[in-house]
């Protein structure tokens, strides 16, 4: 008999359809609030051009993009709650942290917007009030974005998954803990959540949120795009197969097929 297998991970698959109707509604919301962020900046520059920043007023459309870039952040922290779950052998404990994390983080953030469509004034989040329920959103999205980092960070290591796939390729290990750990829009984050606790009557914070959710939209699509195809699903990369000149083992079921593959040391 060949080399036995270490011992199975427990994994949580996602149904190719739940998927695909996840890829869809992102789209759509990313598409809505790149556009409006586009109006945003072209009523800032254009219209405003001439206009003191201490009395800028927010248009309609960045009002929407922020309140849309709080429902973007929460879906993504949950498909990061879900994959949390699957590499941490169904950990419920710690998948529940980032959904709840990510929940209150949801709460405050649509009440912040619910101010902005009031109090359109952009130096108004230096109210105690306005400045308070803000960073109260960014410190919980903070925490389930540090959260998500460092679980990823820890199961996704060959002590745990002995037969995962380790890029060779300095610039190909660097991408995937930017992209597929969620380290850029925790950066990102942790940079929108200084700037805004520094100076909240000024404007330096608006560029982080800006482009935040487009990071996390993006950081999605890219662990969903890197996947390969197996048997009309998508193949995670710390899923183990049978390496070369194994049996199968009885006791463990049958693990996945060795396929194509690109080069990689494991």
């Amino acid at each position: 008999m060949g080399e036995p297998f270490s011992r199975p991970m427990r994994t949580t698959h996602a149904s190719p359809r739940t998927v695909i109707e996840y890829g869809v509604s992102s789209s759509y919301l990313h598409t809505i609030a790149s556009a409006s962020v586009s109006a945003a900046l072209y009523h800032f520059l254009i219209d405003l051009y001439a206009i003191p920043v201490d009395v800028l007023v927010a248009p309609p459309s960045m009002c929407v993009q922020y309140a849309l870039s709080f429902v973007i952040v929460f879906v993504s922290q949950l498909f990061f709650a879900f994959r949390v779950f699957e590499v941490s052998s169904g950990s419920h404990p710690v998948s529940l942290s980032v959904v709840s994390l990510s929940f209150v983080s949801f709460v405050f953030g649509m009440t912040s917007a619910g101010q902005m469509f009031q109090q359109r004034q952009l130096d108004s989040f230096a109210l105690p009030a306005m400045k308070a329920i803000a960073a109260t959103h960014l410190s919980f999205a903070v925490l389930a974005d540090v959260l998500i980092l460092l679980t990823l960070c820890y199961w996704l290591r060959p002590q745990h998954y002995p037969y995962m796939r380790i890029p060779k390729r300095f610039i190909d290990r660097v991408n995937v803990l930017i992209v597929n750990r969620g380290l850029s829009f925790t950066l990102v984050q942790v940079a929108y959540l200084c700037a805004f606790v520094a100076v909240p009557s000024h404007q330096y914070w608006v560029m982080f949120q800006m482009i935040g959710s487009k990071l996390y939209v993006n950081s999605v699509f890219q662990l969903l795009n890197c996947r390969e195809s197996e048997n009309g699903r998508g193949v995670q990369e710390e899923e183990y197969y049978q390496p070369p000149g194994t049996t199968k083992t009885p006791a463990f079921g049958a693990p996945l097929p060795a396929t194509s593959r690109q080069t990689y040391q494991g």
